[in-house]
């Protein structure tokens, strides 16, 4: 269910980590049209915030 919200609105993106945290929400590195995202989620699967992972 979490990762189809999340391909719903990355359709064709590939799911590279799926990070649970303690209060239910979740960080998710996502691979999209060649870019590298990092994604919060709240508890229900919703994307709270997104951000291009920038690689150091």
């Amino acid at each position: 269910m979490l990762t189809e919200k999340i391909l719903k609105e990355f359709p064709g993106g590939e799911i590279k980590k799926v990070k649970p945290k303690q209060d239910g929400s979740y960080d998710i590195d996502l691979m999209y049209n060649g870019v590298s995202y990092k994604i919060k989620t709240d508890s229900t699967g919703n994307i709270v915030k997104k951000e291009i992972k920038r690689e150091d």
